[in-house]
């Protein structure tokens, strides 16, 4: 999002300077005082280059991948989600 044209989001966020990366998990936070579920960002500290932040981004995306052989190929098919085999 462009910060500076979303200043309300941006202060919500707690952005200050720029740029700034928030990483939002897949998983939601479940915060048992107010009985509500989030997901909670957490700061990039990294390295200030694009590799740096692009390199963390993608080390921060679940992995769905899985290596299928001939004696678990069974239990990959076994369930409803799509699948493809490449």
């Amino acid at each position: 999002m462009d910060a500076e044209a979303n200043p309300k989001i941006a202060s919500q966020a707690g952005i200050r300077g720029y740029p700034t990366l928030k990483l939002y998990p897949v998983e939601q936070t479940f915060n048992p005082y107010t009985k509500k579920s989030a997901k909670l960002a957490s700061d990039y500290n990294g390295p200030r280059t694009a590799k740096g932040m692009v390199d963390t981004v993608l080390g921060s995306l679940p992995n769905y991948v899985h290596v299928v052989h001939t004696d678990n190929s069974t239990d990959f098919l076994e369930d409803e989600y799509p699948k493809a085999l490449l």
